[in-house]
């Protein structure tokens, strides 16, 4: 039996509604009365309909990016247990409030080896190396990542029902230029000869996590193609549309003969508008170009692909009206092409992050969970997408970002600072933004669906 739920189950999302439904009907009616009674009732009236539903709920995620490695590795047991427990606990304390925001899918980085090439991978923050499992000589260590493994083992533990892996590069034993990052000119840092091992691994990964218990739900071999990744900041890699069908014709070779589950996840697109336009980008227009059948790049009818279409919340937001066409374009051609959609990361990037908002530096934490919760509710209500995932999970809070860019903040150290080595255990809080998400992570379990 289906479980239906709407989004007046959270506040922070009552507020949205509340918010958008206000302003539409001031707007759209012209009779002064009515505005001056609307808005001295400070109500808006809601219908409920359970007949007519819409997507189905397959869960609320949040990134271990880079981090979770260095505290499930080097923290103090008290200190990762209680970062856990604030994830991935669905239990009520004893006065009735949740103990942690019960996220319901975790995402997982496999890292391309930059971390072993230390100061030579030519990323300077050691927070965005990343370990990978099998060495140059062909050899697979599975003690590698422990710090992510001690997260993965922690989320089961509680409850959360999948894994999501990713991969932000191709191994550097496979990069062109043997690094993590790009070198310049837009396509795939992966050798031509190279695309069958690469997915080969890929598949390894999955089916030994999946041998060890863990239920994969999904694994994205890109991610946000449309950057060039060349400036040494973090693991990436550029990719053109063929050159992503090239890999996932592979990777799909690789899932059907080890009889894996386990589905591909496209594109990761950096933002919504790179899956509806921009024909003329290398990596552009990627609803049509892999789910319509008449595409060169076509491979909806791969049987190990997922009927989804992933993206990027970011850049999206600026002000209502854009929350709501932007989203609308990304739902119409989804429909048109019978595929799902997947909100796999965002955070609060850029200077104008939406409308009324009063600056970085005026605003309060609170204003900043405020948007996430806006962003959320609009996923849901305009792009009917059925994941939503936060980037990322834990974080240093440097630079006075008021926690944009994270759930839980680290103070590495003793005394604790944001500033100080990750690799120092320390202080953990829980931030505004932890529970703006679990307005909808606690609440909306997989297999809900919703209704208008």
């Amino acid at each position: 039996m289906k479980r239906h739920w709407f989004t007046l189950i959270m506040m922070a999302s009552f507020i949205t509604v509340q918010a958008v439904q206000a302003d539409d009907e001031l707007e759209q009616n012209s009779n002064p009365a009515s505005r001056l009674a609307a808005q001295e009732n400070d109500i808006a009236q809601i219908t409920i309909d359970p007949g007519q539903t819409y997507q189905t709920i397959e869960g609320f995620a949040a990134s271990d990016c880079w981090t979770a490695h260095y505290v499930g590795r080097y923290w103090n047991d008290d200190k990762k247990e209680l970062a856990a427990k604030w994830l991935f606990s669905q239990n009520l304390k004893s006065d009735g409030s949740p103990e942690g925001i019960g996220l319901s899918m975790w995402r997982v980085n496999l890292g391309a080896g930059s971390m072993e090439q230390g100061d030579e991978s030519g990323i300077e923050d050691i927070a965005r190396r990343g370990e990978c499992f099998l060495d140059n000589n062909g050899n697979y260590d599975w003690t590698k990542q422990a710090g992510q493994q001690w997260f993965m083992n922690r989320s089961k533990e509680y409850g959360c029902e999948k894994l999501v892996m990713f991969s932000n590069s191709p191994l550097v034993h496979y990069t062109l230029n043997g690094k993590a990052y790009a070198p310049s000119g837009g396509n795939a840092n992966l050798q031509t000869d190279k695309y069958d091992d690469f997915a080969e691994y890929l598949a390894t990964v999955v089916q030994h996590f999946t041998e060890e218990g863990f239920v994969i739900s999904h694994i994205s071999p890109v991610n946000e193609p449309q950057w060039d990744w060349e400036d040494g900041g973090q693991e990436g890699s550029p990719w053109r549309n063929d050159e992503v069908k090239k890999l996932v014709v592979e990777l799909d070779k690789s899932f059907q003969k080890k009889e894996l589950n386990t589905k591909i996840l496209i594109t990761e697109a950096g933002d919504y508008s790179y899956l509806y336009s921009n024909t003329n980008h290398r990596s552009g227009n990627q609803i049509q170009q892999f789910f319509d059948s008449q595409s060169d790049n076509y491979v909806g009818d791969l049987p190990s692909v997922a009927p989804v279409i992933a993206g990027h919340s970011y850049w999206t937001h600026g002000t209502n009206a854009q929350l709501r066409t932007i989203r609308s374009l990304v739902k119409n051609k989804a429909n048109a092409c019978n595929i799902g959609i997947f909100q796999t990361e965002w955070s609060l990037l850029g200077e104008n992050p939406g409308e009324n908002f009063p600056g970085y530096d005026n605003a309060s934490y609170m204003d900043i969970a405020l948007i996430l919760a806006r962003v959320i509710h609009s996923d849901l209500a305009y792009t009917d997408a059925r994941s939503w995932s936060y980037w990322t999970a834990m974080g240093q809070e440097m630079w006075g970002h008021k926690d944009r860019f994270l759930l839980l903040s680290l103070a590495p150290g003793s005394p604790p600072g944001a500033y100080n080595s990750i690799t120092q255990s320390g202080q953990i809080y829980d931030r505004s933004t932890l529970w703006a998400l679990g307005n909808y992570s606690f609440f909306v379990r997989p297999g809900y669906q919703r209704i208008k």
